[in-house]
């Protein structure tokens, strides 16, 4: 129930630092939702899943959204066990395609969030496309397809020297997060860059 234009973007298309308010009333819209559940939130009529996110705004897309996810895992028959044997590109071009308000930023950080931080998907917003792909020598279409064509790039850059990045992360002080040692730090290396985005450009 949450799209991805939620929070504040200055000039350049980057999301600005949420305020202490914002958080509070998305803890408590997310509270309350994981309070009723999915398979209740399944069952409400869509005018009492709009009062759950209507403190956020936009909640009749918020109510589309969910009606179009819930169709898609019903009409998918996507299994726990399905969901994580399947490839990462698969699934966020599927959710993107046959999800109502879902393109490709929020189809891979749906897919994230489904798998865990540590499957592997490196979610890719439009101030990091337009700000850090330049740094990066990307010459991006001025299409949603732009940000899957980003994430691919920087997700092969981090799987090809994995190693590398982890004794980086340990070396710059980050040795007491919960890194995998048999998995590429793409949710590290996704926090480093956000930063970067945020502080530097």
């Amino acid at each position: 129930m949450f799209l991805w234009n939620d929070f504040p973007r200055d000039e350049n298309g980057a999301i600005q630092e949420p305020s202490d308010h914002m958080i509070s009333t998305y803890r408590g819209v997310v509270e309350k939702a994981n309070e009723l559940g999915y398979d209740q939130l399944c069952v409400l009529p869509d005018e009492e899943i709009k009062q759950v996110v209507t403190s956020i705004g936009l909640a009749r897309d918020r109510c589309t959204y969910f009606r179009s996810v819930q169709s898609f895992l019903q009409q998918s028959e996507l299994t726990l066990e399905a969901l994580h044997a399947s490839k990462n590109d698969v699934l966020i071009k599927h959710f993107a395609a046959n999800v109502k308000g879902a393109g490709y930023k929020v189809a891979q950080c749906a897919i994230l969030y489904a798998k865990g931080y540590h499957c592997g998907i490196f979610p890719v917003d439009s101030g990091m496309k337009d700000m850090l792909g330049p740094c990066l020598g990307l010459s991006l279409p001025r299409r949603p397809i732009a940000h899957e064509i980003m994430r691919q790039h920087i997700e092969g850059l981090l799987q090809t020297h994995a190693s590398s990045y982890l004794q980086l992360a340990r070396e710059l002080g980050y040795g007491t997060l919960a890194l995998p040692h048999d998995s590429v730090p793409v949710w590290w290396a996704h926090l480093v860059l956000i930063y970067f985005k945020t502080a530097i450009l």
